[in-house]
């Protein structure tokens, strides 16, 4: 068996490391350090599976959301900062979503369609809008075709008399 010192020279590990772990492996049957000892963590592994839960449902939520969720759903409170940081444990970190134009150059110049509507008004008030798929045939010059100006026709006519 090598000496403490030539274990040492060979690991290049001081050689108190070297004792101490032998000595512990004769004791305790393993090289491992025991467990230490400390505050508990106030979040376990369903802790964590529920955040990730309510972060997969909506991604877009701010801290202070998430928090508020996660209070809702269990008695366990805990503070925006424990939930940032068993967050950051699991990898999940903020982000920022890259501003976008709502329409490029290219979509105004070529314009975008549109939308075929029917809707009426009366003397009573205005009726129903209503979306419709296709146009009906109706001649050119049809009265429907421009209310406003059978309503200026008719202002004009009414006050001539």
């Amino acid at each position: 068996m090598r000496t403490y010192e030539a274990i040492s020279r060979v690991l290049k590990f001081p050689k108190s490391t070297i004792t101490d772990t032998i000595v512990r492996y004769k004791n305790f049957n393993t090289g491992l350090t025991a467990k230490r000892t400390g505050r508990l963590c106030s979040m376990d592994n369903n802790d964590h599976y529920k955040l990730l839960k309510i972060i997969k449902k909506s991604n877009k939520l701010s801290l202070d959301e998430i928090k508020q969720k996660f209070h809702s759903s269990q008695d366990k409170k805990v503070s925006t900062k424990t939930i940032r940081k068993n967050l950051h444990q699991m990898q999940i970190y903020s982000r920022v979503a890259a501003p976008k134009p709502l329409l490029t150059e290219s979509q105004l110049k070529h314009g975008g369609g549109g939308v075929m509507v029917w809707g009426c008004f009366s003397g009573k008030g205005l009726g129903p809008l209503k979306k419709i798929k296709v146009l009906p045939d109706w001649p050119s010059q049809s009265s429907d075709l421009n209310p406003i100006e059978n309503l200026w026709h008719e202002l004009e006519r009414r006050l001539r008399k």
